[in-house]
């Protein structure tokens, strides 16, 4: 299936932490957006940890590049 692009707003934004089974912490995203398709509105959301790196810096750039009131 092919979709278009529609239109969106980032509308939440924010660097989040995990702390595993073995004490280390994981660092991730929780970017949330709402966008409309045919005068309908919906939500949608993105939030991923990154298992690999224990240092945040990624994270914050990720969130620094998706501030909240950006478009889509």
């Amino acid at each position: 299936r092919d979709y278009q692009a529609a239109p969106g707003q980032i509308t939440h934004s924010k660097v989040t932490q995990h702390r595993g089974s073995k004490g280390g912490i994981s660092y991730g995203v929780d970017i949330r957006y709402r966008y409309s398709v045919s005068d309908r509105f919906f939500d949608g959301n993105r939030f991923r940890y990154n298992a690999n790196s224990s240092g945040s810096s990624w994270a914050r750039s990720t969130v620094t590049a998706h501030p909240v009131g950006s478009r889509t």
